[in-house]
């Protein structure tokens, strides 16, 4: 009798075990979700900030993006925020999603740098110079 005891003492132990660690896993794994879900509101923020045109990326549009890709997102209560430095060229383009897991927990954030160049400059850097180019065979 004192061995059926003893197995059903173990057996709750380790039921109990296993429940904290199935609740441990679940609020991972949404963590996990969530994180994703704030990478990918990062970068459709960065992919709307580049295909603006140079002129039009100021603060009133990166305003509009921000609220376009918070509105869009799968986040509860997301903060997008864009910054632009235009220190010449290249035009540096910074996006930061912020949310919070729950009320006690610490607000998360990730961030995104991206650098955008003129075209012309892009398209001079991407063409080989003359010592690069191979030479023609003579006859």
């Amino acid at each position: 009798m004192f061995e059926v005891l003893a197995a059903v003492a173990v057996l709750g132990v380790l039921l109990i075990a296993c429940a904290q660690m199935l609740a441990v896993m679940t609020v991972q794994q949404q963590a996990v979700r969530n994180r994703r879900a704030a990478v990918q509101m990062a970068q459709n923020a960065m992919e709307r900030c580049f295909a603006a045109a140079r002129g039009q990326t100021e603060a009133d549009k990166s305003d509009e993006i921000a609220a376009e890709v918070t509105a869009a997102g799968m986040l509860r209560d997301a903060r997008v925020e864009i910054a632009l430095e235009d220190a010449g060229d290249p035009r540096g383009v910074r996006v930061a999603v912020a949310w919070r897991e729950g009320a006690e927990e610490p607000e998360r954030v990730v961030r995104l740098t991206g650098w955008r160049y003129r075209v012309r400059q892009a398209e001079e850097a991407a063409r080989p110079s003359r010592e690069e180019q191979p030479q023609a065979a003579r006859p």
